[in-house]
């Protein structure tokens, strides 16, 4: 028995950067309009563009998620039923301000998975070291984000027969490639940025990826290169409060999200600086899911803020849940 998968492979670096436009979550906003940085969720902040130049960031990440597959079906494989994953990992990035309307960026990140399958028999596990970069150019009233990702992804899947462990190990090579547009305004006090754009991800793995001895059958995919291109839309809302300690800015998002590459690859929540793209035996991605946000970052000096984030994904057989915290230093 061999299963098989047909993927997108065509899809070259080149030109998934010319066709994505994606929505990463808006950096968070000051007061005024003198306020006017943007980028991912990784790196919320506020950050007035005099004195301050830019800033160094640090966060760290967790994330729970739950694939549900499985039938009563006899004759169901045990690539089919779903699994779990728990996820940590964390980052440190660098950004600075070119002018009044340009921040530029780098990043490195790092991850660990542990993947529980629903049946019993597998197991999986995945490490990764990755490297982005961003571009944010912004108005008073728009902006435009442009980011490009690079990562090395260590994959580890374990067989258990009986008093016998088969286990493969493999590395993947990943690319992402994002921008993101958008426009602002305020009604009353609540400032509203609605938001559309792509996110596109290639996972390349060598020939063995992927593959478990199970009753003498092998799952093996048509191509050694998958393709993600997710659409994404939605929308933030933001408040901001002025205490004797700090400034305080609670935030909601709502994101409807659509996979139009390929759903056999998953990726980590799109509140992470670099998502991770994997896969796990035949199981395959819901192609639409709803992402509810909500968080807080507080100012609670001139150069420093905090801040947290709770998000929520749901879609059919699937449900997935991220806390993101983290900590800016501007200068």
């Amino acid at each position: 028995m061999k299963f098989t998968r047909h993927t997108t492979g065509f899809f070259t670096h080149a030109s998934m950067l010319a066709l994505c436009m994606m929505l990463s979550i808006p950096w968070a906003l000051s007061q005024e309009s003198d306020y006017l940085l943007r980028g991912s969720m990784g790196n919320l902040s506020q950050l007035p563009i005099s004195p301050f130049r830019g800033r160094t960031t640090a966060n760290v990440f967790g994330e729970w998620t739950n694939l549900d597959r499985t039938t009563e079906q006899p004759d169901q494989s045990p690539l089919d039923k779903g699994f779990k994953t728990g996820i940590w990992g964390g980052g440190i990035g660098r950004d600075r301000l070119f002018g009044r309307n340009i921040l530029c960026g780098v990043g490195i990140n790092a991850l660990s998975m542990d993947i529980t399958p629903n049946d019993p028999l597998l197991d999986g596990k995945l490490t990764s070291l990755s490297g982005n970069a961003h571009v944010s150019l912004f108005g008073e009233l728009w902006f435009i984000d442009l980011g490009l990702g690079f990562g090395r992804n260590r994959s580890e899947n374990d067989y258990h027969d009986s008093s016998v462990v088969y286990r493969n190990k493999y590395s993947g090579t990943q690319w992402n490639y994002n921008v993101d547009c958008g426009i602002r305004f305020r009604q009353g006090f609540t400032r509203i940025e609605p938001l559309l754009g792509l996110h596109a991800s290639s996972l390349d793995e060598p020939s063995n990826a992927n593959h478990f001895p199970i009753s003498n059958s092998f799952y093996q995919a048509d191509s050694n290169v998958f393709c993600s291109c997710r659409t994404l839309v939605g929308s933030r809302f933001s408040w901001e409060f002025q205490t004797r300690f700090a400034t305080v800015s609670p935030m909601m998002y709502v994101t409807w999200l659509h996979e139009f590459g390929d759903s056999a690859l998953f990726t980590t929540s799109e509140l992470m600086p670099f998502p991770v793209a994997y896969r796990f035996g035949n199981s395959s991605a819901p192609r639409d899911r709803l992402l509810l946000s909500a968080g807080i970052t507080s100012a609670l000096r001139d150069t420093v803020d905090l801040l947290i984030y709770y998000n929520s994904t749901f879609a059919k057989d699937f449900s997935g849940h991220t806390v993101f915290g983290g900590v800016n230093m501007k200068f």
